[in-house]
């Protein structure tokens, strides 16, 4: 599954997938960038902000990439400030084959501030037809939420030229979208009409299944009431034992409740800012970090719920000298992280700074 990676820095993520022209492969980058990421100024009535985006593959002496300068304008102060996607392409290459050191970059502009992610990519010397579907595109309407998902590899339909069914569950719905196969794009894109409160979805085309969890904010809630030691972070000690002695779930909820109200930043509107951001690191964190214990309860996971993605990650995991390490810079704080898995077993501990405590 080489050709599809998502992957969480500072302020944007990436999916990215291997196309072929006239024999030849090129590289398709698309970026989304939360709009809450980016510095907004005031022009007149509106809200601009520019960006850059650059994603180069290097391999020796070797540098192929392309960037990408973006300017976008907004009406409304609320979307500077919400989860809204700006998103962006960028299609580089051609390469030979071999392996190659891919860099994303996103450039804010108006701050000169700086986020990057790097991995190694191989180019293979012929297709390879791996169906793949992206993760969750998420796109509000007036009245409904839309699921949109990228279904990689689709040689095999392109040049039959023939129909496919993707068969979709949401919750207790299920359903079925028929795609023509002698129209379509890569890649191709499928649109299904999603509901806020369900929480499980799934996609299966031929005997490929994608299976995941809604990310949307009453999902979270629901799911963490229960589990409300992942608040401990931020919460007082006199607010974790309430929570310990409810003995009912309408109690907790009532907590829940009250928790998040007194640290919305911006009250009377639709969205907390504040506990949906927390939210969402304490499910990175657990997807991402899981060790011998909830990923949430790591060090990585703590530090990543506290200060957010860093900057910059180093990531050792196959030093002949050394155990794997990870090195996270946060540069805008000045500050340092060096995790350690001590036993091989993937359980990465803070060693430095030692005794730090957020």
């Amino acid at each position: 599954m080489w050709c599809l990676l998502l992957l969480f820095m500072v302020g944007f993520s990436y999916q990215k997938t291997l196309i072929w022209e006239d024999g030849r492969p090129y590289l398709l980058v698309y970026v989304s960038i939360p709009a809450n990421e980016l510095t907004f100024i005031r022009q007149d009535t509106e809200f601009v902000t520019n960006f850059a985006i650059s994603a180069y593959m290097r391999r020796g002496e070797i540098e192929i990439g392309d960037i990408h300068i973006d300017r976008r304008v907004f009406p409304e102060y609320e979307i500077t400030v919400s989860y809204y996607e700006l998103r962006s392409e960028l299609k580089i290459g051609p390469f030979e084959p071999g392996e190659y050191m891919l860099e994303v970059e996103l450039r804010d502009l108006q701050t000169q501030t700086v986020s990057r992610q790097r991995e190694t990519v191989r180019i293979p010397d012929k297709p390879e037809n791996v169906l793949t579907f992206s993760s969750p595109i998420f796109i509000a309407t007036e009245d409904s939420v839309l699921l949109g998902y990228l279904i990689f590899n689709v040689y095999d339909f392109r040049e039959k030229k023939a129909p496919f069914t993707v068969y979709y569950k949401i919750g207790d719905r299920t359903d079925s979208i028929i795609l023509s196969g002698d129209r379509i794009t890569y890649p191709c894109t499928l649109y299904v009409r999603a509901d806020e409160k369900q929480g499980i979805y799934q996609l299966r085309l031929g005997d490929k299944v994608y299976e995941d969890t809604l990310l949307f904010g009453p999902y979270l809630d629901w799911k963490y009431i229960d589990n409300y030691e992942v608040l401990s972070y931020i919460a007082t000690g006199d607010e974790m034992d309430a929570f310990r002695k409810a003995k009912t779930r309408s109690e907790r909820e009532q907590l829940w409740k009250k928790f998040w109200e007194k640290r919305d930043p911006t009250p009377g509107t639709p969205h907390n800012e504040y506990k949906e951001t927390y939210l969402e690191r304490v499910e990175y964190a657990n997807t991402h970090f899981r060790e011998t214990q909830e990923g949430w309860r790591t060090d990585r996971g703590r530090v990543y719920i506290l200060l957010g993605p860093p900057d910059e990650v180093e990531s050792h995991p196959f030093e002949l000298e050394y155990k794997p390490y990870e090195i996270w810079y946060y540069y805008s704080r000045n500050m340092v992280f060096i995790f350690v898995d001590e036993h091989g077993f993937g359980d990465y501990i803070l060693v430095y700074p030692p005794y730090y405590k957020l």
